[in-house]
C-alpha cells in the first residue's frame, strides 16, 4: 500500500518563466517579502529551479501571534487602525490554529526565526490591547472613573463611590493650588526663561525629526533608549513617566557599577529613573540567607513557567562558593546579626551540637558564600536561587541544602536533570555520599520522579585548568613516552625566533609569554588553558618537535576534542571554526558520545594501567599521571554528555564577578553586602556583563535584544504613604 504524500509547498512556473508559490490557499510571488526577493525573479534553467527549491526548503511559515493570552482578542476577524484600515487579521489557514497575523505578513521566514518582523512589531499593540481589556474587566464600580449606572449600585457601594469622589475632588483641588503657586513663582520671579516662538517650535520637533533619521533596529536596546528619552522629555512631571522594563534593568546595572557615576549621567541631561524608583525595583523584599517563598515566585516569573513547554522546564543546578570578608552586620529587617555560619536549619543544629560536645561556645564567622544557581538547559534562564554562609565546608553539610533546593525547584514545576560543581573535595564527597561503594558516581535517582535520573557533572572549565596545571608541574608519562612541557616551550621559542626565514609568520599566533611562564593568577585563567590544549598547538608541536613529541601531540589532541564536546554554544560555531566536535548535538547516537566511551575513557584507563605497571614508588607514579581529582572529574563528566556548554559554571562565575564589581577595590563583600546585591542582580541578570578581568573571558557580551521576557512588567515594591 503506497503512503500518501503530503505537499506543503507548490511551486508553479508559467510559460513566461515567472513563478508562483502556493501554500494553504495563498499565492506568493516575487516581491512578496524579503525572503522571496532573494529568489530568482525568473526561473529559466534547472539551476534557478534548484536555487529556489533549496531556499524554500529552508523556510517555514510565520506563526503569527497565537499565544493563549491573545485568544480573547480573536472574537473579531479584523483589526483596524484609527483610519479604519485593516492592519491585522485572524488567520486559520496556515498554521492550523487561530492566529493574529499582520496584513503585511511575509508568510515565509527562515527556519531559525519564530515570526516575521511585521507580526513581531504588532505584538506590542496586542499586549496593550490585552492590558486594556483586563483593566476594563477589573474596574471597581466604586471608583470615580467607573461608568457603572448609579441605579445598579447597592447603598454601601453608593456611599463608597461618594467618598471616593470626595477624595478625588480634594486631590484635584490641592493639585490645582500647587500648580497655581508654581506658575506664580515662574511668572513673577526669576524661575522662568522666556523663549521665542522659533526656538519653541525647534525644541518641540527636534526629537521627532531625529527619530526618523536614525536607522535603529526595532529589536535593539538603542531603539528603546531613544523612545524612552523622547517620551520622558514630553511628560510634564517625572512621576508620570512609565519606564520600559529593559530600561529599568539597564539603569539598575549602571547603578550597580557606580552610584555616583549614575547620578552624574542623570545630571548631565539624560532622562533616567531616580534612585528611589530603582530601589523600588531592586529591594522588592528583604533578602536573607537560605531559601525564600518570594524567591521561588521570582524564579517562576523569570522563567515564565506558566507558558513554558515541557522541554523548556528542564534545568540544572550550578553549585560553587566565593570568598567573602569576615564581618558582623546588624540587619534592621530581621533583627539578626549577619556574618555567622548559616547552612540551613538542619545543619545549624548539627553545628550547634558539635560546639556543645566540644565545649566551644564561640560561634564561627563565615568566610565564604555558597550559591546555588538555576540554569535552563534549553532557555537563557540563569537565576541565583539561594545562598548560604559557610567557613570550612564538607560534603555532608552540602547534602541537605542541595536536595532541599531540588525539592523546592521541582515543586515550582521545573525538572532538575543535573548538578554541576567544581572539583573541590566537598563536592566530590557530596557525589560519593549517594553510593559509597561506587568507584565513581555520575548519577542518582530523582526522588520526585523515579523515572528520571539526576546526573552529576564536574565543571569542564575547571577540568581544563587542572589538566593544564598537571602537565606544567608534573613529568607525565603515557605508554612509556613522556608528555613534556618543554615541547611547548620549544614551540614558543621557535615561533618567535627573529632569525627564522619568515619572522612575521607564526604557527601559533595566540601563544604568548604568559601561556608558558605560569603564575598563581594565570593558572586560574581558563582561556589560557584552552589555547594551550588546542588543535593549533598540537599541530605546531608536531611540525616543530618531530616524531619525538608524538605522545604529547596525542595528549593535546584528545583533550582538545574532549573539551570541544562540552563547548557547543551555537549552531554555527562548529562550521565557523571547522571543528566537527563543536557541531550541535542532534541525536542520541552522536559520534562524540561513542568517541567518549570507546576511545577517550579507554585512553585514560590504559594510561593509568601503564603507569601502575611500572616498578617505582607511588609518589613517582602520581607525578606521571593527571591528579586523581582531575581524572575523577573527567570520568564523571565524560560518561554521557548531550547538554554540552550548558553544563559549565560560567554564569555562576560571572555572577561572582558582578558581586565583586560592587565592592570596587574591596572585591570581597560581607554577608550583608552579598545579600543586598543579589536582589538587584536577579533583576538585571540578562544584562550582567561580568568583570573585565574575570575568569569568563570571551563571554562578556550582553544581549540587548528585546525578548518577550523583557516586555513583561517588573515587580515593584509598593510605596507607603505617610499620614498627614
Amino acid at each position: 500500500m503506497e503512503q500518501e504524500v503530503q505537499v506543503d509547498f507548490n511551486l508553479q512556473v508559467t510559460e513566461d518563466f515567472t513563478w508562483t508559490l502556493h501554500y494553504g490557499g495563498k499565492k506568493l510571488k516575487y516581491g512578496s517579502g524579503e525572503l522571496l526577493n532573494s529568489l530568482p525573479e525568473f526561473i529559466k534553467s534547472v539551476e534557478h529551479l534548484c536555487i529556489a527549491l533549496t531556499a524554500i526548503d529552508k523556510c517555514k511559515v510565520c506563526i503569527g501571534n497565537y499565544d493563549n493570552k491573545f485568544q480573547n482578542l480573536m472574537t473579531k476577524e479584523h483589526f483596524r487602525d484609527s483610519g479604519s484600515q485593516v492592519i491585522a487579521i485572524v488567520d486559520t489557514t496556515l498554521v492550523g490554529n487561530r492566529t493574529i497575523r499582520h496584513s503585511q505578513c511575509e508568510i515565509l521566514i527562515l527556519a531559525d526565526e519564530v515570526r516575521c518582523i511585521k507580526c513581531h512589531e504588532y505584538r506590542k499593540r496586542l499586549h496593550m490591547m490585552v492590558s486594556r481589556l483586563k483593566q476594563q474587566q477589573h474596574t471597581d464600580t466604586t471608583h470615580p472613573s467607573s461608568h457603572a449606572n448609579y441605579r445598579f449600585l447597592t447603598p454601601s457601594q453608593l456611599c463608597s463611590r461618594l467618598r471616593n469622589l470626595h477624595k478625588e475632588h480634594e486631590n484635584v483641588r490641592r493639585k490645582y493650588e500647587r500648580l497655581k503657586k508654581r506658575l506664580a513663582l515662574y511668572c513673577d520671579g526669576d524661575g522662568g526663561v522666556e523663549v521665542d516662538d522659533t526656538l519653541h517650535q525647534d525644541l518641540k520637533v527636534i526629537m521627532q525629526e531625529n527619530s526618523s533619521k536614525f536607522s535603529l533596529s526595532p529589536d535593539s536596546f538603542e531603539k528603546v533608549f531613544w523612545e524612552q528619552q523622547e517620551q520622558a522629555a514630553s511628560v510634564q512631571k517625572a512621576s508620570l513617566m512609565r519606564w520600559h522594563p529593559l530600561m529599568i534593568k539597564w539603569c539598575l546595572y549602571l547603578r550597580h557599577l557606580s552610584g555616583s557615576a549614575y547620578e552624574l549621567l542623570r545630571n548631565s541631561g539624560l532622562k533616567l529613573p531616580s534612585q528611589q524608583t530603582l530601589r523600588d525595583y531592586s529591594y522588592i523584599s528583604p533578602t536573607s540567607i537560605g531559601f525564600s517563598n518570594q524567591v521561588d515566585q521570582q524564579l517562576m516569573e523569570a522563567a515564565n513557567i506558566a507558558e513554558c513547554e515541557e522541554f523548556q522546564k528542564c534545568v540544572l543546578l550550578l553549585v560553587d562558593e566565593v570568598h567573602i570578608k569576615e564581618d558582623l552586620v546588624f540587619d534592621k529587617h530581621s533583627g539578626e546579626l549577619l556574618g555567622y555560619i548559616n547552612l540551613g536549619e538542619t545543619n545549624n543544629q548539627l553545628l550547634d551540637l558539635e560546639r556543645l560536645m566540644s565545649d566551644d561556645q564561640n560561634q564561627e564567622l563565615a568566610s565564604s558564600i555558597i550559591v546555588i544557581m538555576v540554569r535552563g538547559l534549553f532557555t537563557r534562564l540563569c537565576f541565583p536561587y539561594a545562598q548560604f554562609s559557610a567557613s570550612t565546608l564538607s560534603g555532608d553539610l552540602l547534602y541537605d541544602p542541595i536536595w532541599e533546593a531540588v525539592s523546592r525547584i521541582e515543586f515550582c514545576g521545573f525538572k532538575v536533570l543535573a548538578i554541576t560543581a567544581d572539583g573541590a573535595s566537598s563536592n566530590r564527597r557530596f557525589f560519593k555520599l549517594h553510593d559509597p561503594t561506587a568507584k565513581f558516581l555520575h548519577k542518582t535517582l530523582n526522588p520526585h520522579d523515579p523515572d528520571r535520573y539526576i546526573f552529576f557533572f564536574s565543571d569542564p572549565p575547571h577540568l581544563i585548568k587542572t589538566t593544564r596545571n598537571c602537565w606544567s608541574r608534573c613529568k607525565l608519562v603515557c605508554n612509556g613516552n613522556q608528555i613534556k612541557w618543554s615541547y611547548l616551550e620549544d614551540l614558543y621559542l621557535a615561533d618567535n625566533d627573529p632569525s627564522k626565514t619568515s619572522p612575521g609568520l607564526r604557527l601559533v599566533p595566540k601563544l604568548k609569554y604568559e601561556h608558558i611562564h605560569l603564575t598563581s593568577f594565570s593558572r586560574m585563567r581558563v582561556d589560557l588553558a584552552a589555547q594551550i590544549l588546542s588543535e593549533t598547538v598540537a599541530k605546531g608541536i608536531q611540525v616543530t618537535c618531530g616524531p619525538d613529541a608524538t605522545e604529547t601531540v596525542n595528549f593535546i589532541d584528545k583533550f582538545d576534542k574532549f573539551f570541544d564536546c562540552f563547548n557547543v554554544s551555537s549552531y554555527q560555531k562548529g562550521m565557523r571554526y571547522r571543528k566537527l566536535f563543536q557541531e550541535p548535538y542532534r541525536s542520541a547516537n552522536d559520534f562524540r558520545l561513542k568517541w567518549l566511551q570507546q576511545e577517550f575513557l579507554p585512553y585514560l584507563n590504559d594510561w593509568e594501567e601503564s603507569v601502575n605497571a611500572m616498578n617505582c614508588s607511588k609518589k613517582i607514579k602520581k607525578c606521571m599521571m593527571l591528579s586523581a581529582e582531575t581524572q575523577l572529574g573527567i570520568r564523571i563528566t565524560g560518561v554521557s554528555s548531550f547538554l554540552s556548554e550548558r553544563l559549565c559554571q560560567d554564569p555562576l562565575e560571572q555572577f561572582f564577578g558582578c558581586q565583586r564589581q560592587r565592592g570596587r577595590t574591596n572585591d570581597n563583600p560581607t554577608v550583608k553586602e552579598f545579600c543586598k546585591n543579589i536582589q538587584a542582580l536577579r533583576v538585571v541578570n540578562s544584562l550582567c556583563a561580568g568583570f573585565v578581568k574575570g575568569n569568563c573571558r570571551g563571554k562578556r557580551h550582553a544581549s540587548h535584544s528585546i525578548s518577550e521576557m523583557d516586555l513583561r512588567p517588573l515587580a515593584k515594591r509598593p510605596r507607603t504613604k505617610s499620614c498627614t
